[in-house]
């Protein structure tokens, strides 16, 4: 027989609306938006602002990491030849 509607066969619970089995967690997360490798947990209601904010954090400090490896190859200039 099927299960009912809103009814989670893994947990075995009753789901709310919108709610998501997650098999990596093998949990029922509420407004489930997927699973993140890098933080190593399913993104949903309890943490899509934390996680919002760690994709911006990371995003920053790879364009600071960036512009500072600009700023030292461009100081360094490798590639000209000295005088004389």
């Amino acid at each position: 027989s099927a299960a009912p509607a809103g009814y989670c066969t893994a947990c075995c619970v009753q789901r709310r609306p919108r709610t998501h089995h997650c098999r990596h967690m093998r949990a029922c997360v509420d407004r489930w938006d997927h699973y993140c490798v890098y933080i190593g947990n399913a993104v949903g209601s309890g943490n899509h602002r934390v996680f919002v904010c760690f994709i911006l954090a990371a995003t920053a400090h790879a364009a600071l990491l960036t512009w500072c490896a600009a700023l030292e190859l461009g100081r360094a200039q490798p590639w000209r030849l000295a005088p004389g």
